[in-house]
Formats: C-alpha cells, structure tokens, sequence
C-alpha cells in the first residue's frame, strides 16, 4: 500500500509534456507577402495569364480576313470558324484534368510550364503559314489544317495557365484581397482581348499575321522566368500527398488521385461533342457522321458522370463532390448562358463594325478599346461590392449587363452613330464579364478545403471557355456559310 502511494506521488511530481500534435506538410493559406511590390508583382503575373489568354482568342479574330487569304486558293476554301474555335475548344476542355494536376505535383510547377507550352505552340502556329508561303503555295489545304492543329495544341497552354493561376491566389489571400485579387483577374480579359484584337491587326496590317503569334510566343517565355521569381513556392497538397502511404504502389496511387479514367472519358466526352456542334453548322446535320460523333461523346460524358458518383470505382474524383450540388450547378447555368451571350455579341459587333459599316480590322479593334478601361472600373467595383454584398447579388447584376449590352447592340441601326448605342454596349458588356467571373470564382472557391483550389476553379473556367468558344465558331460558321 505504501509502496503505491509513493508511486503516485512520484508521478504527479513529473511534468508530462503537452500532446504533439501533428500538423500538415504544407499550410493551407501561405503568408502574404511582406511588401506592397510583391503583391503587385504576383497579381499582376498571374493576371497576365488571363489578359494572353483573351490576347490569343483575338488574334483569330480581328485578322481573320488576312488569315484566310491565306490559306484561300481557286480549289480550297477556308473554313475560319476552326481558327478560334480549335483554340476555345482545348482552353475549356484541358482545364479539367490541370487543375488537379496542379493540386497534386504543385500550382507553381503546372502555372510555369502552361506558360512554355503556351510560348512553344504559339511560335509553331506562326511559322506554319510562313513556311508554306515560301515553299508551295498549292498546299493551303494542309496548311490551315495545321494551322488549326497549331491552335488546338495553343490552347493547353492558357488550360494549364488559368486554374493553377488561380488556385495560387485562392491559397494565396483571403478576406478582401482575395475578393479584389480576383477582381484584378476577371479585369484582365476585356483588356487583353482589345489588347491583343489592335496588335494583331496592326502587325497583320504593317507586316504579316503571324507576327502576332511569333510576339506573343516571346512574351510567353518572358512570363514564364518572371513567374519563376515572383510566384512564392506553393507546396502540393499534403492530403493528396498522404494517400501514398496507403499501401498502394505509386503508380497506382497517381493513377487514383489523377482520376485517369475520368479525366480520359471527361476529356474525350467533351471535345467530341464540341466538334460535332460546330461541324455540324459547316457541314449541316444531314451529314451522318456529325450525329456519331456527338452520340459517341454523349455516351462517354455519362460514363464520365458515372464514375465521378461513385466513390468505390472513383475515390478521388476529378470533381469534389462539395461542387456536386444544386446551387453549383445554378451558378455554371448562369456562366454558361451569360458567356455564350457574350461570345454570340463579341461575333456579331465584330461582324455588324466590320461588314455592315465597313470598317478595316485595325479601326473595328479601335472601336473595342473602351472596353478595357470600363473593364477596369468594373473590376473596381466588384472588388469593393463583394465586401459589401453577396456574390449571389453580384451575379445577378451581370447577367442584366451581358442582356443589357446585347439587346443594345442587336437593336442599333446601321446607319446609327458609333457614339450611341454601339458605345453604350461595348461600355456594358465588360461588367458582365467582370462581376459574373470573381463571383462565381468566390462562390466556387469557398466550397472546398484550400489544397482543392485548382479543382475547384477549373469548372467556372471550363464552363465558360465551352459556351464560349461554340457561340464564337458557330456564329462564324453560319456567317461563312451564307457567304459561300
């Protein structure tokens, strides 16, 4: 009895140490940085992402006339709906595998090597169409078609480029530099595309068209060492990291936590199914193959929407099932709607400037530039409202500015002065752009854990670059085919 006495008050004399507790291998926020410049520097950076982005969809716009003179000889005629649409069709299907690809071998590794890729593919779409000039000029056939491929392959730079951008901002910053870092993002769209619509036109003007894609190819490559100074070093995400200590081989587990299968059968389902839709406006849906094409994607988006429900076949779906949800899926109908509303007014304006009042592409892109500074004071505004109010009311607001600007353009007579209702819709349409992209970003950020914000940003991204890019191509392909 003694002796257990004297035991217990041996111990009660030892101080036992708190309990450990164990922490990731990676923070979930990183700390902001020290000095204004730095924040400037990695705003601004990952801005330029989205600002190139806009800048290359332009570039196969505004000289379009120049690019199909191109590859137009008396036994081919150009098919120039494919020019932007190659490029929309892979920025919004390659965005949903890069996301997680991002989460996983790291947001800064993923952001630098979008900006390589992209640099690589834009110097080959220019020096296809040179190439061709100077050694035979009966081979524009295969020319465009390369062409295209070119711009296809262009678009997986800016997929690669957008959700890890923002996924570094989302891990990033919280509170209200988060909401006007976004701002900030969705800003740099208009800008880079009036940006990009005048230097394209410009060089297509002065020099030749390619030179537009041989510029951007070296600012790509500026990029992509200046990312490597400014963008602190965000580690991968420590819960995707610590499902290889499952006891899985770790070819097994990438396979698992890439989700392969759905990112195959996502993919696939979704570039299929865009390249029926904008075939079948060239080609018309008697032809028979358009109608296989788009079953054959329909089938592989069910399978995709199978394997994403079950969590046995799937334990770490491409998407997150806190996205899976009804108020997700109302804010991507509202992206959805509102971006193909922009993309069918960003044709016809083009069209209406450029065919109806006759005006040569470098003054139709001067035309747009009011654009970049209402986009500005937009991105203002919806940094500050979005602490003041609901991103819910924020989306509403843009949707009433992309039907606003529409209807006055769509409304407007020919005849009209540019100064009325042409001003007025290039004035509006941007706050549509900008209070629509950083609220359903926001919305969709705070849905899932921070080592998820590169997911979580590629379906806002995906959504809008589809609708956008068919608007776009389809639009041209009716208006080519009319021509024809």
């Amino acid at each position: 009895m003694n002796d257990f006495s004297s035991t217990t008050i041996d111990t009660q004399r030892v101080k036992i140490p708190p309990p450990l507790t164990l922490k990731p291998a990676s923070s979930t926020t990183q700390p902001t940085p020290k000095s204004g410049l730095q924040d400037i520097a990695l705003i601004a950076t990952i801005c330029a992402a989205h600002f190139l982005t806009q800048a290359g969809l332009a570039q196969s716009i505004a000289p379009i006339p120049n690019i199909s003179q191109s590859f137009t000889t008396p036994t081919h005629t150009p098919s120039p709906s494919w020019y932007s649409a190659a490029y929309s069709l892979t920025v919004g299907t390659f965005i949903l595998p890069s996301g997680r690809l991002g989460d996983i071998y790291g947001l800064k590794r993923l952001f630098i090597i979008g900006w390589l890729w992209f640099a690589l593919s834009s110097l080959s779409a220019g020096f296809n169409p040179r190439i061709l000039e100077t050694i035979d000029q009966q081979s524009s056939s295969r020319g465009e078609a390369f062409f295209c491929v070119c711009r296809a392959l262009q678009g997986i730079g800016p997929a690669l480029l957008m959700p890890n951008g923002l996924g570094i901002l989302g891990r990033r910053y919280e509170g209200k530099r988060k909401n006007m870092a976004f701002a900030f993002f969705g800003a740099s769209a208009p800008v880079g595309f009036v940006v990009g619509a005048v230097m394209s036109s410009l060089l297509a003007e002065k020099i030749h068209w390619v030179w537009a894609y041989w510029a951007q190819a070296i600012v790509c490559l500026v990029m992509a060492v200046v990312s490597l100074m400014v963008i602190p070093s965000i580690p991968a995400s420590s819960q995707e990291n610590a499902t290889t200590a499952e006891g899985s081989s770790e070819v097994e587990s990438i396979w698992k936590r890439l989700d392969v299968p759905g990112a195959i059968t996502g993919v696939t389902a979704l570039i299929l199914i865009n390249i029926a839709l904008n075939q079948a406006t060239l080609v018309s849906w008697s032809t028979p193959y358009t109608y296989f094409i788009l079953i054959i994607g329909l089938i592989l988006l069910t399978l995709f929407l199978f394997l994403e429900f079950t969590p046995s076949l799937t334990p770490h779906p491409l998407i997150p099932p806190p996205l899976l949800t009804l108020d997700t899926s109302f804010i991507l109908i509202c992206i959805a709607f509102g971006w193909a509303t922009f993309g069918i007014w960003i044709f016809y304006l083009w069209s209406y400037l450029s065919t109806l009042r006759t005006l040569p592409p470098l003054q139709t892109s001067l035309q747009f530039s009011p654009a970049a500074p209402s986009g500005l004071l937009a991105a203002l505004t919806t940094g500050f409202l979005l602490s003041k109010t609901t991103p819910q009311i924020l989306m509403l607001l843009s949707m009433c500015a992309f039907f606003t600007g529409t209807t006055l353009i769509a409304t407007a007579p020919v005849n009209q002065t540019y100064w009325a209702q042409t001003l007025l819709s290039i004035l509006v349409m941007p706050w549509g752009m900008d209070m629509s992209f950083p609220s359903a970003t926001i919305l969709l950020s705070g849905k899932v854990a921070p080592e998820h914000q590169g997911v979580a940003m590629t379906l806002e991204e995906s959504q809008r670059d589809k609708e956008k890019a068919l608007s776009i191509s389809n639009n041209l392909s009716e208006s080519h085919r009319e021509l024809n």
